[in-house]
């Protein structure tokens, strides 16, 4: 994989808050459960976006350190986030931190980690972490026996700039995750977590997706067309739910997957 560029999401930060799905406490409850995860924790978000996975741990009453270098993502992070106690913006790749050696407790990535470069990520990962660092990577992937789901994907298909990239990922297969997270090795599980959204939110998680025209693009009314038919399809009472499987993937640094938490 390579760099996340900059501009990989330009122009989509106000949909991509809008319309992508947000994760739930359950995550860390496993990361408590299996790591001992407490408030007490410094936290890295790489490629933090919007801060839809930092904000989680806001909530909880970490300090977390948004690393993002899209700077029209940042912002709008900032906006929603500035004036939550611990939230720390950077501007910075995920390659290349600028965070101190050893600082960190955990190291999260949401949506994001199939965007680096994984043999400098790595290097930067084993710099920034503390002795028993933890690192928790997450992807909501599409339910593709949902009932919306082909027509939702016909839609895509039928504007993507980028046709080939309409498809369901297994990243922890595509990028071989447990080489890059060896010998320790991964635990992972998967859990349900639907999403209900307006016909706002449709159209911004459509837009916000990095292979389909942005909303300045001559091809924006057709998709809002198209993304209002499927609205009307599948929607009940003013939402529609979108199936998502959450996978999660939790390393520790220096401890097997079958150790127990650290206290």
């Amino acid at each position: 994989m390579t760099d996340h560029p900059p501009s990989l999401f330009l122009g989509r930060a106000v949909d991509y808050r809008r319309g992508r799905q947000s994760y739930p406490d359950t995550i860390l409850s496993r990361v408590t459960a299996e790591a001992g995860f407490d408030r007490s924790w410094v936290v890295a978000d790489l490629g933090s976006g919007t801060g839809i996975l930092t904000q989680l741990f806001l909530d909880r009453g970490n300090r977390v350190f948004a690393v993002e270098p899209n700077a029209e993502m940042r912002r709008t992070a900032e906006s929603h986030l500035g004036d939550c106690d611990g939230f720390t913006s950077v501007a910075a790749p995920a390659e290349a931190t600028t965070l101190a050696d050893g600082t960190i407790d955990l190291v999260v990535s949401g949506q994001a980690f199939h965007h680096f470069d994984i043999e400098r990520m790595r290097h930067e990962l084993l710099r920034i972490l503390r002795p028993d660092g933890c690192v928790l990577l997450c992807w909501n992937r599409f339910d593709t026996a949902a009932p919306a789901y082909e027509d939702f994907r016909a839609v895509q298909r039928a504007h993507a700039l980028d046709p080939a990239q309409v498809k369901t990922h297994d990243y922890a297969a595509e990028l071989d995750l447990d080489a890059v997270f060896a010998p320790e090795g991964l635990l992972r599980w998967s859990l349900a977590n639907p999403q209900s959204l307006t016909l706002e939110q449709l159209e911004g998680l459509m837009f916000s997706l990095s292979f389909m025209p942005t909303r300045a693009h001559a091809g924006a009314g057709a998709l809002i067309r198209d993304v209002g038919t499927l609205f009307e399809r599948y929607a009940q009472d003013g939402v529609f739910v979108l199936s998502y499987c959450l996978d999660c993937f939790l390393w520790r640094r220096g401890v097997p997957v079958s150790a127990p938490p650290r206290r």
